[in-house]
């Protein structure tokens, strides 16, 4: 894992959910090591990311989107699959899921 995050990066993606499994906010995606947050052309990657990922979530169905893990599941696969296609890197990727 460690050997990955060296040359892939690590990417954590946040999601802020309802119980019924509506998003509430915008999922927010950081990328250690692998973009800055702070620089103008990276922050569009991010966002281009935390698209990415909204769209995989709400096409998901009704009654999967309340089962945490494959919520959790959809969205690092759309968060990988966003950099291997930009950046040909899989970074390490996380999901932290926020239910209220």
């Amino acid at each position: 894992m460690r050997r990955r995050m060296m040359f892939h990066g690590s990417a954590v993606v946040t999601l802020v959910m309802s119980a019924a499994g509506d998003l509430i906010a915008e999922p927010k995606v950081s990328a250690i090591g692998l973009l800055d947050e702070e620089s103008d052309a990276d922050a569009e990657y991010l966002q281009n990311a935390a698209s990415a990922v909204q769209e995989q979530i709400r096409n998901m169905p009704k009654g999967k989107k309340t089962d945490d893990y494959s919520v959790e599941e959809t969205a690092r696969i759309a968060a990988r699959r966003y950099f291997e296609a930009e950046f040909h890197k899989k970074p390490q990727t996380r999901v932290h899921l926020v239910r209220v």
